[in-house]
């Protein structure tokens, strides 16, 4: 056969059932399924490391066990995955006397007489396990000498059981032999193929379940007013929270809100403001369709809409100037977005002491000694605004009042996107960053 252990319908399932525990929390059940997943993948690494070994040399008899013990672990951490999704072993292998679960059903067979029960494996009885037989040893096919003579039947083994089964109650001394080939490929490895098939119909399980939970969402409106304003972005929120817990904080809504308010305490109708409540609008509209998911086209589109619109390129900037602002604008992006410090009036306050060539020519190490890291994104605002005199820049609000890092960093957010508007001719492509 010679078919890599694959993993695709696994990995499937590990993303299904994080988009399930979203929908029908359970705390203790997830845990559960999601340490069984680490389980599952371990062993995967090692058998598949095996199975290299496997087609290119002989493998010994602790290969043998070793193999037989990590294609259980699969098998039984699955049958428990099962449970735990209330499903059974027939729902997914089939019923007893198809191709899948005959395969699974006599690893298990010859699993509990070379492992587990050597003698007394009695549940097995139409693979010849039924209890009248027991394990003498464990042989490759090839060391087969004359004591123990080779089949026709056994050519295909890798290894071969030696059993002895009891002709005669009466007499227990009244046994003959018997040879058990095993080809690993095809009845120990082909478990593990099977149950990476078989696991496709548990996927389609939990498809089920999460179409079902996304339709009553669906039907749930969604009702925000025109104004935009904090409650409105609160059931935004808390809705995301409900339909799509773990991408809560890929949205980041809490500063598309900030930046919307701050663009209307500062700006009168202007395009920017238009913009941002396109985005929401866009993000409530796709929220109530319940297409939010990592997958879906229109909302990754959106996702990168956002992102450029928090972060965004500064392409336009760096053709006017001829320069290039790439370590400006990590460091403006880095340390001011989530900063509510007043940075930009302390670096004042020292810039009246130091000359101010002694700060363009500093390394960032040996400044932030005695800074923090808010001024060192100031500094690097005030190294590209000062060369964009038209953007009018300011540090403190119309009532005299400092302006926080944040609403520095949304102010230059603003005038980046007019200027970029303004000037938009002079580049091919504007958004996105680099």
């Amino acid at each position: 056969m010679h078919m890599k252990l694959k993993r695709d319908n696994l990995n499937q399932l590990e993303k299904l059932s994080r988009r399930y525990f979203e929908l029908y929390p359970n705390k203790e059940m997830e845990k559960k399924i999601f340490s069984g997943f680490v389980t599952i993948s371990y062993a995967h690494d090692d058998l598949n490391t095996l199975y290299e070994r496997y087609l290119r040399e002989s493998l010994d008899i602790d290969s043998f066990y070793h193999i037989m013990v990590k294609v259980d672990i699969i098998r039984e951490t699955f049958r428990e995955i099962l449970k735990l999704y209330s499903l059974k072993e027939e729902d997914v292998y089939g019923s007893k006397g198809s191709y899948n679960r005959d395969i699974i059903d006599f690893f298990v067979a010859i699993r509990s007489i070379s492992l587990a029960h050597p003698q007394n494996t009695s549940r097995h009885g139409r693979f010849g396990f039924d209890g009248d037989i027991w394990l003498e040893d464990v042989r490759k096919q090839s060391d087969l000498g004359r004591a123990f003579p080779s089949e026709d039947s056994l050519e295909s083994a890798d290894f071969v059981l030696l059993l002895v089964r009891s002709i005669n109650d009466d007499d227990l001394g009244e046994t003959k032999e018997e040879k058990k080939g095993i080809n690993l490929d095809n009845e120990v490895f082909n478990v593990v193929r099977i149950i990476e098939q078989s696991i496709s119909k548990l996927n389609n399980f939990l498809i089920k379940k999460i179409d079902e939970k996304e339709a009553i969402f669906k039907d749930e409106s969604i009702i925000i007013t025109d104004s935009l304003d904090v409650n409105d972005f609160k059931i935004l929120i808390n809705e995301t929270k409900k339909r799509y817990p773990l991408l809560i904080k890929e949205w980041d809504l809490d500063n598309i809100r900030e930046l919307l308010d701050f663009t209307r305490k500062n700006y009168l109708d202007t395009d920017f403001e238009k913009v941002l409540i396109e985005v929401v609008n866009s993000y409530h509209r796709q929220l109530q369709e319940m297409k939010l998911g990592r997958n879906d086209k229109e909302a990754e589109e959106l996702r990168e809409r956002i992102h450029e619109l928090l972060f965004p390129s500064l392409q336009i900037l760096e053709i006017k100037s001829e320069e290039n602002f790439h370590y400006q604008k990590s460091k403006i992006y880095q340390y001011l977005l989530r900063s509510q410090e007043t940075s930009a009036s302390k670096l004042f306050e020292k810039m009246k002491i130091y000359p101010k060539k002694w700060f363009g020519d500093i390394k960032e190490n040996s400044f932030e000694m005695n800074s923090t890291s808010g001024e060192w994104g100031i500094l690097q605002l005030l190294y590209i605004v000062e060369k964009f005199p038209e953007f009018n820049f300011k540090f403190e609000n119309d009532d005299n009042v400092a302006y926080t890092d944040k609403e520095l960093y949304f102010q230059f957010i603003f005038k980046v996107f007019e200027y970029s508007r303004k000037h938009k001719s002079d580049a091919d492509i504007i958004g996105g960053t680099n």
